[in-house]
Order: C-alpha cells, then structure tokens, then sequence
C-alpha cells in the first residue's frame, strides 16, 4: 500500500512538474513571439518613415522647381536649372521631366531623347492632369525603359495649369537603403508590398 502511495505522489509530482514546464515554456514562446512581433513593427516603422521622408524631400524639390518661371516656360534657362540640380542629386533621382499641359514630354534629363512623347496613357499622369495635385505612381515601366516610380507634382504659369514636373525615383536603391537591411530573426525577411498587396521589393 505504501508502495502504491509512493508511487502515486511520484506520479502526480511528475504530472504537475509536466504541465508546469509546459506552461512554463508556452509562456516563454509566446513571449518570445511576442517581442519578435515587437521588433518588426519597429523596424517596419523606421524603413516606412525613411521611404516617407525620401518623397517628402522629392516632393519638396520638385514643387520648389516648378515654381521657377523658367521650368514653367521650359526655357533653355529651365532646362539647364533641372539638368544641373539632376546631376547634384547623386543617385537620389533617375531622371527629372517637364511635361506640357498636352501631356507631351517637354525636357528630359539625363535622357534628352524622349522630348516629344505623350504620356498621358499613364495612370499617374492622367491622375496630376485632373486633380492638379501631386501623385506618386506604382511601379511601372517608363518611357526610357526602366522599372521605377514616378512623383508628379503640377506646374502652374500665370495662373494656369502647365502640365506637371516630374521625378522617377531610384525605388531599388530606396528599396534597399530601407527594407533590405532588415532581418527578422535567423532566416525571415521583409517585403515592401504595395497598397494592393503587389510585392515591391
């Protein structure tokens, strides 16, 4: 009989120590989840705000330039303003375009070459051309050939509507500066996912 009690306590300290431990680990995991979540959405705070203050600042530049009634005119004067602030941008900036109240590139730089051409086929350009505010596109493939995003913001000359400045942004380099650092624990990593849910990068 003293055997079986002996037994029986061994039993039920053995139970209870289980479900202790298991406890015990339950709460360390979901700690562990819980921090780790706690960790992402900081990081993901920080590459959200360096991507926001990137277009801010593009933004800023662009709506600075196109209240230069020089750009407004796409005067010689204009064009030489846009391909010199282009070159002291570094890698900042793929390209800054003068677009006509046609829709028609009017300045290109650095590729010149695609003076003349309508682009009023894109979303984003129609977008600018009817609400007269500033637009930042999806990803999209442009005129000179290469994946990017377009800023747009509108450029008014003597009280009308001239068309748009625009800026294709260098959305990898941004992409990486920001995103690609980031690891979440040994083998996660992040996305940058558009408003539809398009994975960006």
């Amino acid at each position: 009989m003293r055997h079986l009690r002996s037994v029986l306590v061994l039993a039920s300290v053995a139970l209870l120590s289980a479900f202790f431990m298991a406890s015990a680990y339950r709460r360390a995991r979901n700690d562990a989840i819980e921090q780790l979540y706690a960790q992402e959405r900081i990081l993901a705070e920080q590459a959200t705000k360096g991507i926001t203050e990137y277009f801010a600042y593009c933004r800023q530049l662009l709506e600075f330039l196109a209240r230069s009634d020089d750009v407004a005119a796409s005067t010689p004067a204009g064009e030489r303003l846009l391909r010199d602030l282009f070159q002291a941008q570094g890698d900042n900036l793929l390209s800054l375009t003068r677009v006509g109240p046609d829709g028609r590139i009017l300045y290109s730089y650095p590729e010149e070459r695609a003076a003349g051409r309508n682009i009023l086929d894109q979303a984003h350009v129609r977008a600018v051309f009817e609400t007269r505010r500033p637009v930042v596109s999806q990803v999209f493939k442009s005129v000179q050939g290469f994946e990017t995003v377009a800023m747009h913001v509108p450029v008014w000359r003597e009280g009308r509507f001239a068309g748009s400045l625009a800026a294709l942004v260098p959305f990898d380099a941004i992409s990486k500066r920001h995103v690609a650092g980031i690891r979440i624990g040994q083998s996660g990593f992040a996305a940058l996912l558009s408003r539809e849910g398009i994975e960006l990068f």
